[in-house]
This record gives C-alpha cells, structure tokens and sequence, in this order.
C-alpha cells in the first residue's frame, strides 16, 4: 500500500467527487507529500514516474496545505513511461500550475513523443507571450498568461481532431488537429527531445489523465474544490476511518478551505 495522510480516499466509493476517478489512467499527486525519487500513479495503471533533475530533498515544496514539485527552468521533468496520452483516442490532461516567471522560452508542462505534443504554461513561440500554448504538427491553441504567482488550473481536452483549452474551471479556447500524441516517452515537465530553455519553471501538481472527455461541470468542480480534490473523503468514511491510507494528519479540511484557489 502507498499513501501519505490519514484521511485520503484510496477509492471512488471513498471519494466526495467519485467522478474525478472514472477514466482515469494517470494521476500524480505531489500534494500528498514527498515520497523520494518517485512520484506515486493512483490511478489504475499504477506506472510511477521517477524524477530526473529534481533533488528529492530539495524540491518538494510545502505550499498551501500540501506539496508541489519545483521545476527549475533547466532540465528537470519526471518520466511517466511511454504513451501515457491515448494516441488515437480522446483523454483530459489536467494540471495545478504555478509560477510568476517570464522569458522562459517554453515552461513545458507535458510532453510526449519527441516534437508530436508539446503543452506549455508559459511560452515564448510563435508570438506568443508567456502564454499557455499547444504545439503539435503546427500551433494548435493559445491561451491566456497564468504567470501570477498563484495557482491554476489548467485542462486540455481533445474529442477527435478538436483540442479544447480550461483555465480555473472555465472554457478559453480551442485548436484542431489530425496529428495524434505518438506512443513515445512522456514527460511532465520538459520536451521529450530536450531543451535548456524549455523546461518548466515553477511548481506543478496533481498532474492528471483521463481516457476520456470531462464535462464542463466537472472541470469547474475541480477548479472550485481545489488541489488533490479526488483523494478528499466523504464525511462517512472520514468518521469511520476505515480503508484509509495510515500516516499524517489528514485531508478533510481541503474540502471545506478550497486549497488552491
């Protein structure tokens, strides 16, 4: 068993939000607390990533009730395997993101396969300015700059060739494209194929996949529940205790305070 703090949901049933768990096939979770050179997967696949760059002592940060990892513009990222994005099919990708940079050319969020899919929070290309952008055969979407020092929450989700663009639980824009994801490496946090200057600088968090489209209701759920909103449990089993994950000093309040936003 892996977990952090008394009190989290290991499970759907366990959960106040038992749809953020349906779909899901990637789920990163920082705010639970450092666990080392590893990041834990709690969704279903179970395929941990492994930090590279990240000192495991250093760059888990306590911020706002929990953790985020600190990327530092250069070459940290955390690999999640190969193929973690559905190449033919529709997922969401989800993030809680934070920095208060600018210039940095290209603060990758996520990546897979090389150049295929590149997801930036706060890029430089393509004009456009320290601004939330998709790259994939071309310029896909661009969204808003989210370099304020606080968190967001940033979704991408993809129906077919149609790319749509959440920022704080509501809609900003949309791309199209045919190309799909590949089935290389995935990265959070740097392009697969490299780049001093295109890392991302800042903190990231509750970093997730689903193999399928979320509604607008849930993504504006989530934005207004907060940060690692999944894990929080029902009254119920908060009062009972039982199946819950051993250690820490629990997470019923994140339900109630809205950490995050």
């Amino acid at each position: 068993m892996f977990g952090y703090k008394t009190g989290y949901a290991k499970y759907a049933h366990q959960s106040e939000s038992p749809e953020e768990w349906r779909g899901l096939i990637g789920a990163f979770c920082p705010y639970l607390g450092p666990t080392g050179n590893q990041v834990f997967d709690f969704s279903r696949v179970r395929e941990h990533g492994t930090l590279s760059g990240l000192s495991a002592a250093d760059d888990w940060i306590a911020d706002e009730g929990g953790y985020g990892l600190y990327f530092d513009g250069t070459s940290d990222h955390i690999d999640i395997g190969t193929g973690r994005l559905p190449n033919t099919a529709d997922f969401t990708l989800t993030s809680w993101v934070k920095h208060d940079n600018t210039g940095n050319t290209n603060s990758v969020l996520f990546a897979q396969t090389s150049a295929d899919f590149i997801f930036s929070s706060n890029s430089q290309f393509g004009g456009a300015s320290d601004q939330i952008r998709l790259v994939m055969d071309a310029e896909i979407l661009v969204g808003p700059s989210i370099n304020d020092g606080i968190w967001h929450h940033v979704v991408l989700t993809r129906k077919v060739n149609t790319y749509d663009l959440y920022v704080d639980g509501l809609f900003n824009t949309t791309g199209t494209s045919a190309r799909n994801p590949g089935t290389g490496t995935s990265y959070i946090g740097q392009r697969v194929d490299g780049g001093s200057t295109q890392s991302h600088l800042g903190l990231l968090d509750d970093i997730r996949i689903y193999d399928r489209v979320l509604s607008d209701g849930l993504i504006k759920q989530m934005y207004e529940n907060g940060r690692a909103s999944m894990f929080v449990p029902t009254e119920a089993v908060f009062d009972a205790g039982i199946g819950l994950s051993s250690g820490g000093d629990g997470l019923r309040t994140l339900a109630l305070t809205g950490v995050g936003l």
